[in-house]
């Protein structure tokens, strides 16, 4: 008989009295938080990236005149780009997420 093997990660682990079995990403999600860490806090791979998307929509919606590293700074978003940044960036690159269309969609 031929042993097959299952390519895909999971792991057992406790939850209060039950061990349950999650997947990678489930996995990866709990060993951050044991760094205490967020996935939107580890660095972005792309560092060069640009706001104008967002800097259109805070004009448009509080009348921010200007925009610049210290907005970014308030939203922690500055100082070394991160994946937060990514996904407000102009760049945004992240399957599934478009924050232009989705504010497009939300205005109409």
């Amino acid at each position: 008989m031929k042993e097959t093997h299952n390519l895909e990660y999971k792991k057992d682990v406790r939850n209060d009295t039950a061990t349950i079995e999650v997947d990678s990403l489930e996995f990866t999600r709990l060993a951050l938080k044991g760094k205490n860490l967020k996935y939107e806090d580890l660095p972005a791979e792309n560092q060069n990236l640009t706001f104008s998307f967002l800097e259109k929509k805070f004009r448009e919606i509080a009348s921010v005149e200007v925009f610049d590293d210290n907005i970014l700074k308030t939203l922690s978003l500055q100082d070394g780009f991160n994946n937060a940044a990514a996904l407000l960036s102009d760049q945004n690159d992240f399957p599934g997420i478009d924050a232009q269309n989705s504010a497009r969609i939300s205005a109409s």
